[in-house]
Formats: C-alpha cells, sequence, structure tokens
C-alpha cells in the first residue's frame, strides 16, 4: 500500500472531565471519511498523545482501526522519548492492524546525529510496518537534515515516508535529490501548496479536521498538475491555514473548528486550555471567510 493524499491528524475528544469520549471519536472518523480524506492519523500530537497514558493511547489506537474497518489507511502515532516505548507503540499497532506508524524524534533529550540514527533503525528492526518520520525541529528540538533521512532509507526499507514540518519550503526539493526511496507529506498547512509544487505526494493535515473538503481539493487540483487553479483556492483558505499554523494555538483552534462547524470534541487537555473568547471570535471570522467559499 502507498499513502497519498490528504491525512487528518485525529484531535481525541475529550468529555468536561477530560476522560476518553471513543464515541465522539467514531463520529469524527465517520465525518472525515465522508468529506474524502484519502487517510487518517491516530494518536499524534494534535491527538494530544503525549498527554495520554498508555492505556489510553491503546484505547484510541483499538477503537479507530475498529471503526475505520479498513475503509482508508490508518497510520498511528508511536512517539515517545524512550526508544523502548516507541517499539512497544509500533508493535501494538502493528498487532491492531495498522497501515503504518508515524513517529516524532525524541523530545527533549535533544539525540545527535549518531543517537537518531540508532533510534530509527531500532524501531524500523523491531516490526514490519512503513514507518512515517515526522521531522519537526519547533517541537522536538532536532532536525533531521536531508542527507540523514535519505541514508536511513537506504538502511532500512520501512522508512518510507517523510512528514515535512521545519518550515523550510526548499527542503522538499533537497530530500528528493538525494533519493527516491522516500514520500514526502507536507507537514506544514500553510506551506501546502509549495511542498506539492515541489513534489510532496500528501499532507498531514490538521486544519483537515476544521475543512476537510477544501484540503482534499487543494490537493486534487494539485495532483492534477491544474496550478491556476490550486493557487485561487490556497488562496482563499490561506488565512485559516495559517491562524491554526501560526498561533500556537494548534490543537486548541482545531477543537475550535470542529465545534464551529457542529462536531464538537469537547476541550484540550491541561495545561493547554480552550482559546478565550476574544480568540474564538478571531478564529471565528477566519473560518467564516473560508465556510463562505466552501468546496462541499
Amino acid at each position: 500500500m502507498d499513502f497519498r493524499g490528504v491525512y487528518a491528524v485525529i484531535p481525541t475528544p475529550f468529555t468536561a472531565d477530560e476522560a476518553l469520549d471513543l464515541a465522539t471519536l467514531r463520529r469524527l472518523i465517520d465525518d472525515l471519511i465522508s468529506r474524502g480524506v484519502h487517510g487518517l492519523i491516530c494518536n499524534g500530537s494534535t491527538g494530544e498523545a503525549p498527554s495520554m497514558d498508555a492505556d489510553e493511547r491503546q484505547q484510541v489506537l483499538e477503537t479507530t482501526m475498529d471503526h475505520v474497518a479498513g475503509r482508508v489507511p490508518v497510520l498511528a502515532g508511536a512517539s515517545d522519548n524512550a526508544t523502548r516505548n516507541v517499539i512497544r507503540y509500533s508493535r501494538a499497532a502493528e498487532a491492531a492492524g495498522a497501515d503504518g506508524v508515524m513517529i516524532v524524534h525524541p523530545y527533549y533529550c535533544l539525540p545527535g546525529e549518531r543517537e537518531l540514527e540508532a533510534h530509527y533503525r531500532d524501531v524500523a528492526q523491531s516490526m514490519g510496518l512503513p514507518i512515517m518520520i515526522y521531522n519537526n525541529p519547533w517541537t522536538s528540538g532536532v532536525d533531521m537534515k536531508p542527507a540523514q533521512l535519505a541514508r536511513l532509507a537506504e538502511l532500512e526499507s520501512t522508512i518510507r515516508y517523510v512528514k515535512e514540518s521545519s518550515g523550510d519550503a526548499a527542503r522538499i526539493g533537497q530530500i528528493l535529490a538525494l533519493t527516491d526511496k522516500l514520500t514526502l507529506f507536507c507537514g506544514w498547512d500553510n506551506l501546502a501548496l509549495e511542498h506539492f509544487f515541489s513534489g510532496a505526494q500528501g499532507w498531514v493535515a490538521g486544519s483537515a479536521n476544521v475543512i476537510p473538503a477544501e484540503c482534499v481539493a487543494l490537493y486534487e487540483l494539485a495532483a492534477r498538475g491544474d496550478w491556476d487553479a490550486a493557487r485561487r483556492h490556497y488562496r482563499r483558505i490561506y488565512g485559516l491555514l495559517t491562524l491554526v499554523e501560526t498561533s500556537g494555538q494548534f490543537v486548541q483552534f482545531v477543537k475550535a473548528g470542529l465545534a464551529e462547524r457542529g462536531l464538537p470534541v469537547g476541550p484540550p487537555r491541561r495545561p493547554m486550555l480552550p482559546p478565550t473568547q476574544a480568540e474564538r471570535e478571531r478564529f471565528r471570522a477566519v473560518y467564516a471567510e473560508v465556510a463562505g467559499a466552501a468546496v462541499g
């Protein structure tokens, strides 16, 4: 199976007292699939996985796999600060029937290049699922450069995908110049069109929870090579993509956006707090501009 297209990173629904709300998770899955997303990712950072314990992550994984039931591919977030835990989460994803795993670099411990390579090779050799490396130096503190990504892809056949979230629009071309073994996904919402033009084949999009049909339309226009229409559509949704990506409240605004479109998924887990009234009004104004030009 080859992963392509728009993959929505599912926010984890919580009740008012921060317990898992698995019934709402099922409704969200149905909604996103009905609006055309090409795949789903559970237990990612948008899903607040670092704020959940291992049992909760397993419940989200099993619920997602059971309810998707093969309708679209599912990647499971398997990130942790310790290699042994990433292996455990990756094996659990494989046992549950996930199609792949997405792994961000160990955070806080700031592994060096040798340590980072050993980390991913150990995980790759522990199970058989395809791995999507999530390069996000802003949250992990570690930036995996194109040469190291290309080397890992040559060394381990299951390292096949990269979610590129450095914010450097040149990275896609730089990686593709070094290897043809990696499929690249945009991981920075307001660089999506630039990444498609440079050769990205997919988009891991938090914003796809808020405007799923619009994100899918952008990808499909780019995939067809209809760049003029893609640019026009990108301009229509760019304000919302930018607000979600650059606000510093990514999870909060994704959850607020779902409430705006009639699918509330509860609050974020503390220490994150819901947007203030002023922040919510700012979001509503931007969202209304996009909703007024919706594609469906």
